[in-house]
């Protein structure tokens, strides 16, 4: 066993800006990522990637840990920057990764007090970049953790390659992710941003994808975002009443194009470019994100329907949302021109109409309370003045 370059509490002295532990320390990392570079080159075997996973309260932990001694902005540290600064210093003394170590009950840090409860074998498979913030990882995952839709899933432990995959090894990645993906059945997919998914943008997220979407028999993609995500699309969904749309927020879904996908090396892109075009295609990912987002889109707007009883001009607006989702449902995203009709489309439309013959109704109605309200008040007025003059009338 390698002896320790640096301490786990030598380099969270070093995130939190100990200016004299910070020159000798990158220094170290430096010399110690050079040092993972020969191993992984001179090492023979490949090794199986493992369908183990995590608990959420490892990555509970975690975040408070991150939260608590970083002194950067949460928003700004992804998840490549978690494996950087914490995985790598934590695991390295023995090159295991974080399952590794939390099943041989070794404790390096707190968080890695739970032991063997921490692990177990992975029901949920998640699909993210490690460009995409660890907060929003995080988030998404609390999301996941309390959503009716796994209510099933007992004793949830999640596989997240940064804390399951030994990364001082090489895998065939092609092989054992199709395997692994295969024995878990359940995978989730973080978007991040809701605009322009990143997942779409690697072409090894587009990996696991198809690796799920082939899965034998096959299993349906869960697609989540954070709350933080859901509340920057209602935002959009109601900023800027006088723009159309279907012409922002549809457009935006739209858009979305996995074919655009890149990776660090040309020879992954391409094989699973080939593997992807003579499987689902392209356009079967992209249909899936996008009817997920759409559905989500909806489900944002037709929840907002008991609210419409107020004068908020943004719960105005949203019935004629709710009528544009209507008329979008009939026909999303086809090329021809032939429409498709859609019985929750028709409905929405139909619910849309109510509620703005609803909004007339009512306004109809305050106007005349309105109008009621001003001649008493001039009727009042007429009547006070009166008085007052009979009052210092001259006798």
């Amino acid at each position: 066993m390698r002896e320790a370059i640096v301490s786990p509490q030598q380099y969270f002295k070093f995130l939190r800006g100990d200016k004299e532990h910070v020159q000798s320390l990158r220094k170290q990392r430096d010399l110690f990522e050079q040092l993972v570079k020969v191993e992984k080159s001179t090492r023979q075997e490949v090794a199986e990637v493992p369908v183990v996973g995590i608990s959420f309260r490892f990555l509970e932990n975690l975040h408070r840990l991150v939260r608590d001694t970083d002194n950067r902005a949460l928003t700004s540290i992804t998840t490549g920057d978690i494996w950087r600064d914490y995985v790598v210093p934590l695991t390295h003394n023995g090159c295991n990764s974080v399952v590794e170590m939390l099943s041989k009950g070794e404790q390096p840090h707190e968080i890695f007090n739970g032991g063997a409860t921490e692990v177990g074998h992975a029901n949920i498979f998640v699909t993210h970049t490690w460009g995409g913030t660890f907060d929003e990882l995080y988030l998404t995952l609390r999301r996941v953790e309390s959503h009716p839709d796994f209510a099933d899933v007992k004793n949830k432990r999640y596989w997240i390659d940064i804390f399951t995959v030994n990364q001082y090894h090489e895998h065939n990645f092609y092989g054992t992710l199709q395997t692994a993906i295969g024995a878990i059945r359940r995978t989730v997919c973080v978007l991040w941003p809701w605009k322009d998914p990143r997942v779409l943008k690697r072409s090894w997220c587009l990996w696991e994808l198809f690796c799920s979407m082939e899965a034998e028999p096959p299993f349906d993609v869960d697609f989540f975002m954070s709350q933080k995500q859901e509340r920057a699309l209602q935002k959009d969904l109601f900023d800027d009443l006088n723009d159309s749309f279907s012409n922002r927020v549809w457009r935006q879904i739209s858009n979305i194009d996995s074919e655009k996908a890149i990776a660090t090396y040309d020879k992954d892109r391409d094989y699973i470019k080939q593997r992807i075009e003579a499987g689902p295609g392209f356009d079967a990912i992209n249909e899936q994100v996008r009817s997920c987002l759409k559905n989500l889109v909806s489900q944002l707007v037709y929840d907002l329907v008991p609210m419409l009883k107020g004068k908020n001009k943004a719960q105005i607006n949203a019935v004629r949302l709710l009528k544009d989702i209507g008329r979008l449902e009939k026909d999303p995203f086809q090329s021809s021109n032939e429409p498709k009709t859609s019985d929750k489309g028709l409905e929405l439309e139909e619910l849309g109409q109510a509620c703005e013959n609803l909004l007339a109704a009512i306004k109809k109605v305050k106007r005349r309370e309105f109008i009621r309200k001003q001649k008493q008040a001039s009727i009042a007025r007429y009547r006070t003045k009166k008085q007052e003059r009979r009052r210092f009338k001259p006798k």
